[in-house]
């Protein structure tokens, strides 16, 4: 038997095995195939280093750009909390909302208006023919308006602000004002005026000695009290829709979305004539908004 002594050379394959009792040019041949073998090993593994270096490049830029929108998130963060806390007193200091709700103080006046008109003139056989006369006249309307298109309280006397000059915090507060909850408490506030009139038409003979001055006419009594309990309706249902949304916590008031700006139009009631605004605004809020475009802005210049 003869014994052979054994050359192990690497390849990409496996392990070459080289006799040496070959013929000296057979074993050159084979060194030579195991060599160029070798360099092209070499030259993929130079490519897959060049291809590591470049995405360990590329990890390197993606990485330094996620701090960069790390940072600008921060600065957004830091300005966008004074504008939510702003926001979230915003409903607060809203003056619309105050405004309206201290027009509840028309109330007991245009409620004695009511009570003198039903004093008026000698009351008809059928009682609750006047009553649903009056009830007719002044809580239906109101009432109707609230349940189907809510008074936009965004305006004063004959002035009323555009839609597309609303502030986002104002149209909020319309969303809110279409609500469910709403719908509920102008129900309420209709069921108690309806017990107001009642009331009032129970104690209508003490003031007949007061409604004297009117000529005693049972109709133009009527036609008073319901006028005037179509205001005090009015000025009751309205202060109760700016109740409910008082009664809406700041952060509920804040995480609701503004009301579409096309659909104001046609879901609210707005009267008289349109102006860009009527109450001076603050302009904090519009001011923050433009820092954190430019922000915005110089973080875009920097990624392009």
């Amino acid at each position: 038997m003869v014994q052979a002594n054994l050359q192990l050379l690497i390849t990409p394959q496996s392990f070459l095995i080289a006799p040496c009792d070959k013929p000296p040019g057979e074993v050159s041949l084979f060194y030579l195939g195991a060599g160029r073998a070798n360099l092209e090993l070499s030259t993929v593994n130079c490519q897959l280093s060049t291809v590591n270096y470049q995405l360990s490049t590329v990890n390197c830029q993606l990485s330094t750009v996620n701090c960069q929108l790390s940072t600008v998130n921060c600065q957004l963060s830091t300005i966008n909390y004074p504008l939510l806390s702003k926001s979230m007193r915003s409903f607060r200091s809203e003056p619309f909302l105050w405004i309206h709700l201290a027009g509840i103080a028309v109330v007991p006046l245009s409620l004695q208006v009511v009570w003198l008109g039903l004093a008026v003139g000698t009351p008809l056989p059928f009682f609750w023919l006047e009553l649903l006369l009056v009830a007719a006249v002044g809580i239906v309307p109101v009432f109707w308006m609230q349940w189907q298109r809510p008074f936009s309280i965004f305006s004063l006397l004959i002035l009323a602000v555009k839609p597309e000059e609303m502030m986002e915090s104002q149209r909020q507060i319309l969303s809110l004002l279409k609500s469910n909850r709403q719908r509920f408490l102008s129900a309420i506030a209709a069921i108690v005026m309806l017990l107001a009139l009642w009331q009032l038409y129970q104690l209508a003979p003490i003031v007949v000695m007061a409604a004297s001055i009117v000529p005693p006419f049972r109709l133009l009594g009527l036609l008073i009290a319901s006028v005037a309990f179509l205001v005090s309706n009015l000025f009751f249902q309205v202060p109760v829709s700016v109740l409910g949304v008082f009664l809406t916590s700041p952060e509920k008031s804040a995480a609701r979305e503004p009301y579409p700006v096309a659909e104001i139009e046609k879901d609210f009631t707005l009267t008289g004539w349109r102006v860009g605004q009527i109450l001076s605004e603050n302009t904090e809020a519009s001011n923050v908004q433009d820092q954190e475009q430019v922000i915005r802005d110089s973080a875009g210049e920097q990624y392009n």
